[in-house]
């Protein structure tokens, strides 16, 4: 159902509820006075086109955005709470800011390139290697070189199952354990393990 072309009489609670349920999007055209925090949180989370519903809401009714709010959106898409963040910044205060900025790279390691360099930790790196699969080390290897370990690297390598060996062995972080690890994930890795430590595997 869409609101947008429903004559105004029979734009009402059930119609809007249904229209929500639908997609979160939809939640831009609900009559403000059938805007609840309820309806609030089934477009977050709805899972047809939630990406925008938070950012509509904040436009619209700023008022009905809370740390829960933004918490059920983030573990749905961390990244569309944090463009609200970016947008509407006098909605929060730093240590929720913080609070969003950290829940948002469990859900998704990607997101750590979204969060400011000054609330980086080697622990939120961590997190992040771990749920993006390994995939977070290529942000941190460019961007946050100072928090390049061996140990994070091993990670990278555990999580992925070895496939994101040959950028470890870019940067220079690779060791023969890391590579030992991905054959043991996978045989077929071992294609990507450099002669250097083939020869030490094969011994």
């Amino acid at each position: 159902m869409n609101l947008y072309v429903l004559p105004s009489p029979h734009k009402n609670k059930l119609t809007s509820s249904i229209s929500v349920n639908k997609s979160g999007w939809n939640i831009k055209d609900v009559p403000r006075n059938y805007i609840t925090y309820e309806l609030c949180l089934l477009a977050v989370t709805n899972e047809r086109d939630y990406i925008n519903a938070i950012g509509c809401i904040a436009d619209i009714m700023p008022h009905l955005i809370t740390i829960e709010l933004c918490k059920a959106a983030i573990r749905c898409s961390p990244y569309s709470v944090f463009s609200i963040i970016l947008r509407n910044s006098q909605l929060f205060d730093t240590l929720i800011v913080k609070e969003l900025y950290y829940l948002g790279v469990e859900v998704n390691g990607y997101t750590i390139s979204c969060v400011p360099d000054d609330i980086i930790t080697y622990e939120l790196c961590k997190t992040a290697v771990k749920t993006s699969g390994g995939g977070a080390i290529e942000y941190i290897a460019k961007k946050l070189p100072n928090f390049m370990t061996t140990e994070l690297c091993e990670l990278a390598v555990d999580v992925s199952h070895g496939i994101i060996l040959t950028y470890i062995e870019m940067y220079g972080y690779l060791t023969l354990d890391m590579c030992k690890t991905a054959v043991k994930h996978n045989k077929f890795n071992m294609d990507l393990v450099p002669e250097r430590f083939k020869c030490m595997m094969e011994e």
